[in-house]
Order: structure tokens, then C-alpha cells, then sequence
């Protein structure tokens, strides 16, 4: 195995940046990106509704959204996972990216999209490992409760594949050599 030599002390001020990108994306961008995700499906459902809004350090911004008309139970169902299924795409699509920025030599942006890919992903992941949210609703809905260990053996295997991704990215962004 490489050894990782990353120089974050020269580099001190973009890691704090970093982190805050990533903590912006995971408590203000994550979430309503997955309320938006919801209301415009309720949109395009032709659906009225409410929502009740609140904010707590573990999830960030949380938005509930009632829908106030009667879905079809695939509606529904679609409706549960829009939300989650939707930041995960988003999440991906940045990394990819990341990744493509990193092959063209823009240190930049490549960190820029790699904080915000996981900030972004973090939401979906802690949902899964924690137990509860639209996931699990949505398993729940089509009785799969037997399936129910998928979700957190998904979100540890994701935190897996995101923590290799921010190391493979660290050589590259704090590399003062570079």
C-alpha cells in the first residue's frame, strides 16, 4: 500500500474551505434538494400540500411534505424514494465530475465537486445507517421488512467507498509538490 503524504498544514486554509463546503452541502443543500425533489413530483402529480419545517444538527434543515390528495400506490411509493434516490444520482453525478476535473489538472474544482459530493451524500447515508426515512418507508410500503438490513449494509459500504474517494482525492488536492 502507498503511503498518503498530503500537506493540509500548507494547505490549511482550502481544507478549512473544504469542510465547509461539505458541511453546507450536508445540512442546508441535501435536504432541500430532496424537499425539492418531493414538491416537484407533487407538482407534476397534480397534487396539493403541506409542509412542516424544523432543524435539528444531526439532519440539518428537515421539511416534511404532506401531500393533501389521494396518490396511487405507486405514486406513493415513488414519492418516498424521489427524495433520497434523487441526492444519491446527484451525489454520483459530482463525483464522476470530481473525478473528471481531477484527469484535466483543476485542483479547484475537482475539490470543490468532492466535498459537495459527499456533503450531498452524507444525508441519504445517515438516513439509511440510522434506521429510518423514505428508504425505509418505501421497504416498508412493499413489505420487504425482511430486506430491512440492506439499507444500513448499503450506507456502511457507501461511507466505505466515499472515505476511499476523499483519500484518493486528498493526494491530489494537498500535494504541495503538485
Amino acid at each position: 500500500m502507498g503511503r498518503l503524504d498530503v500537506n493540509i498544514k500548507g494547505n490549511f486554509h482550502v481544507f478549512l474551505g473544504h469542510i465547509a463546503i461539505f458541511i453546507a452541502a450536508g445540512l442546508l443543500v441535501a435536504p432541500l434538494t430532496n424537499e425539492l425533489l418531493i414538491m416537484n413530483t407533487l407538482f407534476a402529480y397534480k397534487c396539493q400540500f403541506v409542509q412542516k419545517a424544523g432543524f435539528d444538527i444531526l439532519h440539518g434543515i428537515s421539511v416534511y411534505t404532506y401531500p393533501l390528495c389521494g396518490l396511487h400506490p405507486v405514486q406513493r411509493l415513488f414519492l418516498q424514494s424521489v427524495g433520497s434516490l434523487g441526492n444519491l444520482i446527484i451525489s454520483f453525478s459530482l463525483v464522476v465530475l470530481s473525478l473528471v476535473s481531477r484527469i484535466s489538472k483543476r485542483k479547484t474544482l475537482s475539490g470543490i465537486l468532492a466535498y459537495y459530493s459527499l456533503g450531498i451524500m452524507s444525508s441519504p447515508i445517515l438516513l439509511m445507517i440510522s434506521g429510518f426515512g423514505e428508504l425505509y418507508d418505501m421497504l416498508y410500503a412493499l413489505g420487504l421488512h425482511s430486506t430491512i438490513w440492506v439499507l444500513p449494509a448499503t450506507g456502511m459500504a457507501l461511507t466505505g467507498l466515499g472515505t476511499a474517494f476523499l483519500l484518493y482525492q486528498m493526494k491530489f488536492l494537498y500535494d504541495s509538490s503538485r
